[in-house]
């Protein structure tokens, strides 16, 4: 690249002197600055020298490393030598950090960045390297989802298809690019998970092949539609786990505000309930206590007067026997009318009962 010509005023004129363009560059700690994170080994060649491509031409230094800024000469400008000597050393330094160690010791003996350049490339840059572009493609070939995020399978082939692009010869023919686009698109469909079959059946049957960013968002909405109906459906579920768990270790959960914890009911609250205060207990209520305990004492009347005393461990037979036999028992004093009557009872209590409790048996009249 020519120098500028400019004059000691600053403005253009017939008296003038050179100014190197790289005159008003900064100086660049080498100590600390890393052009980029990827080291030369030996079979990455082409994505290296781009990235450090990159790196030099955003600091203005690329022009070092392409002969643009050429060497003063050091006898007639030992001062813009010097400077330009300066920044020189330091794109070497940044170039030599960017090498392997077992590498770099193969270029020690060059001493200026342009040198150390077209070395490295005459050594690595044989674009026609075939044994690295065949395993290349084999390793994009095997990558596959295989139950991960569809971003990070994503990032894998777009990092395994850039290193393969600076192997390829640009092309600018539409039909070379889409070619070569259709293929990123097959692999990255086939490598999808079988969950995915019916986008990429849907994807494969379109009149013309989407683009292939089209078809990764494509697919990346439908995970996203997944994870969202997933996440919904297991916080439902886990609601209606939580209501069942709070239901039975209640047993008031699910009942109405008249839930009465003393009754175990829900025909009245707690605050009303009759047992646990009597003055709420309606009218009717107590009329119908009072004729039950009128019933029990009547029963115990006739209990004491042995009509249909109970004894323990007797069922209903046995005791309407015993009371039977009791009755007539004493009815042998009893006048005429009274042993008729009292007979016609027996008959009848002898008809209730069970012929298999007392085979054979019939009240005659001496038992009277």
């Amino acid at each position: 690249m020519p120098d500028e010509v400019i004059d000691s005023t600053g403005g253009t004129g017939t008296n003038t002197e050179t100014v190197p363009l790289w005159s008003s560059l900064q100086g660049v700690d080498t100590s600390t600055v890393k052009l980029t994170t990827i080291l030369l080994n030996g079979s990455n060649y082409h994505q290296w020298s781009h990235a450090i491509n990159i790196a030099l031409e955003g600091r203005g230094l690329l022009e070092f490393i392409t002969g643009e800024f050429e060497k003063p000469d050091q006898t007639t400008k030992p001062k813009e030598y010097k400077q330009w000597r300066k920044l020189d050393c330091q794109v070497l330094t940044l170039i030599q950090n960017s090498i392997e160690p077992k590498i770099g010791e193969i270029f020690f003996s060059h001493t200026n960045s342009k040198d150390l350049w077209d070395a490295i490339a005459k050594h690595y840059g044989k674009r026609k390297n075939h044994s690295h572009i065949y395993h290349l493609k084999e390793k994009i070939k095997q990558i596959t989802q295989n139950q991960r995020p569809i971003i990070a399978y994503i990032t894998d082939l777009k990092r395994g298809w850039e290193e393969l692009k600076l192997y390829q010869l640009p092309t600018s023919d539409p039909n070379m690019v889409k070619d070569r686009e259709n293929e990123q698109v097959y692999k990255f469909l086939s490598g999808l998970d079988d969950s995915f079959e019916a986008i990429r059946a849907q994807i494969l049957l379109s009149a013309e092949l989407p683009h292939l960013d089209d078809v990764m968002a494509t697919v990346e909405g439908e995970e996203t539609r997944r994870l969202l109906m997933a996440s919904s459906s297991a916080g439902q579920e886990r609601t209606e786990t939580q209501a069942m768990v709070a239901r039975n270790s209640n047993p008031r959960s699910g009942k109405g505000s008249d839930w009465c914890e003393n009754c175990k009911k829900e025909e009245h609250p707690r605050e009303k309930c009759w047992f646990l205060h009597p003055h709420l207990r309606p009218k009717w209520w107590k009329e119908k206590v009072d004729g039950k305990v009128g019933a029990a004492e009547n029963s115990k009347k006739k209990e004491k007067r042995g009509y249909g005393a109970v004894r323990y461990g007797e069922d209903e037979g046995t005791k309407i026997f015993r009371s039977a036999v009791e009755l007539g028992t004493g009815a042998r004093s009893a006048s005429t009318s009274t042993q008729i009557e009292l007979g016609s009872l027996l008959a009848q209590l002898t008809k209730l009962l069970k012929p298999e409790k007392f085979p054979g048996f019939e009240i005659q009249e001496e038992d009277w």
